[in-house]
């Protein structure tokens, strides 16, 4: 399809501009109507483009933000971890002195324990030492106070024997 002038729609003022019909119109002078509306839905359809493109923009952009955030509160946490493994580690240490302080007390209470238990705990052969030294007026003592106490059980044997029980029989008589 050939315009009179010889150029067609497609070639006007140099452009490579179509119509939105897509069809390629005839002009007599070269210029139409169609051929003006022709440009002016081109434009219309490149601002559509241009502001679709805008909007596309914008979209990447505020998924670009979202994605900076993103990595902003991912770098935060990582931050963060750091700090709670630096203190963990902080405490594994105060953890690991106070073992060893504890271990050390310990060792140091067992030696002195052990110490204690040979001063109070005498061996066989000072317990028989001791029995031996014993003042003789408190062993005396000790044996007239048993016997004592065994005459006393031998005179509440011989009582309680001597009480003879009553027979219920005799009360009627």
């Amino acid at each position: 399809d050939t315009a009179v002038s010889g150029k067609s729609d497609t070639a006007v003022s140099g452009k490579s501009d179509t119509a939105v019909s897509g069809k390629s119109d005839t002009a007599v002078s070269g210029k139409s109507d169609t051929t003006v509306s022709g440009k002016s839905d081109t434009v219309v359809r490149y601002k559509q483009e241009i502001s679709f493109l805008e909007e596309k923009n914008l979209l990447k952009d505020n998924q670009i933000d979202y994605l900076k955030q993103q990595i902003k509160n991912y770098e935060n946490q990582a931050n963060n971890l750091i700090e709670v493994q630096k203190q963990t580690q902080n405490l594994l240490d105060q953890q690991q002195r106070l073992a060893l302080q504890d271990k050390k007390l310990l060792e140091e209470y067992k030696v002195e324990n052990d110490s204690l238990k040979a001063l109070k705990m005498p061996t066989e052969d000072t317990k028989e030492e001791q029995v031996e030294h014993q003042p003789q007026e408190k062993l005396e003592a000790l044996k007239s106070e048993i016997k004592t106490l065994q005459e006393q059980l031998n005179e509440q044997a011989t009582i309680e024997p001597q009480e003879a029980p009553r027979k219920w029989w005799k009360f009627w008589k």
